[in-house]
């Protein structure tokens, strides 16, 4: 059981090593329109505008943002 859970620990985070943060911000993303689909209507709608409300440039500049602002005040 031991080496099983290591060899998928092993092969997890080499595939996590693989994906570019874009690929990780759309998982994300497709992730969360699943979860809408618990909803119907307008609450689902409304729920799919939350996630598409910002596409991956505009978060990564916003992360950098963040990033420098903290080495900034260092």
């Amino acid at each position: 059981m031991t080496f099983k859970v290591l060899l998928y620990c092993v092969v997890f985070s080499s595939a996590l090593s693989a994906c570019s943060s874009k690929e990780l911000y759309n998982a994300g993303k497709l992730n969360k329109e699943s979860y809408c689909n618990i909803y119907v209507g307008h609450e689902r709608e409304q729920c799919l505008k939350d996630v598409n409300q910002k596409s991956y440039e505009i978060y990564e500049q916003e992360r950098q943002q963040v990033i420098k602002g903290k080495t900034d005040n260092k």
